[in-house]
C-alpha cells in the first residue's frame, strides 16, 4: 500500500515522523532504519558509508523525539535479521527529483527493503510497499492521509 499526506492545516510539517514512529510502537525495532538522500534538521550518528545512515529502532525513536524536520530523505526499513554488510547497493535510494512516486504504484526502492518512508520536499510525506499493519499504523499517525496509488491513477486520467 502507498499512502501520502499532504494539505493538512493541522500538520505543522509533514516530515515530522514522531506520530508514525510512536504509532509503530514495538514494531520500530524490528527494522534497521536506512536513511539515504537526507536534507534534514537532525542529529545523526556518525554516516555508515558517505550519504547513508543505519539506525536501529531505539536509535531511531531518539531520532525523532525532538519533532525534527527532514526536507528530504527516503527511509527504507529493512528487517533487523540482515547485516550491514549485505545491504549496502550501487543505486541508492532517492526522493528530490524521483518521478517513480507520481506514476502507477511505486515500489521500495532498496532491494531488501519492507517499505520505506519518504519525505518529500518538506511538504509531504509517503508511505511506499507498506502492509495492512503497518500502512494502519501510518494513518493512525495522519488520518488524513491517502491513498497514493488511486491518486496517481487519477492523475494519469485527467492527463489523456
Amino acid at each position: 500500500m502507498n499512502l501520502i499526506v499532504e494539505n493538512v492545516p493541522r500538520i505543522k510539517w509533514y516530515t515530522d515522523l514522531h506520530p508514525f514512529v510512536a504509532a509503530l510502537g514495538a514494531a520500530v525495532d524490528h527494522f534497521v532504519w536506512r536513511f539515504d538522500d537526507v536534507d534534514a534538521a537532525a542529529s545523526f550518528p556518525d554516516e555508515t558509508e558517505p550519504g547513508v545512515w543505519y539506525l536501529t529502532g531505539s536509535e531511531m525513536r531518539m531520532l525523532v523525539s525532538d519533532h525534527s524536520q527532514f526536507a528530504w530523505a527516503v527511509i527504507s526499513a529493512i528487517p533487523s535479521h540482515y547485516n550491514k554488510e549485505s545491504l549496502c547497493i550501487t543505486h541508492h535510494p532517492y526522493a528530490d527529483g524521483n518521478p517513480a512516486f507520481w506514476h502507477g504504484s511505486s515500489q521500495p526502492q532498496h532491494p531488501k527493503s519492507k517499505f520505506e518512508v519518504v519525505c518529500w520536499d518538506a511538504s509531504a510525506t509517503l508511505l511506499i510497499g507498506a502492509g495492512e499493519t503497518i500502512a494502519q499504523a501510518f494513518l493512525a499517525a495522519y488520518p488524513e492521509a491517502i491513498d497514493l496509488d488511486r491518486e496517481n491513477r487519477d492523475r494519469a486520467r485527467t492527463k489523456r
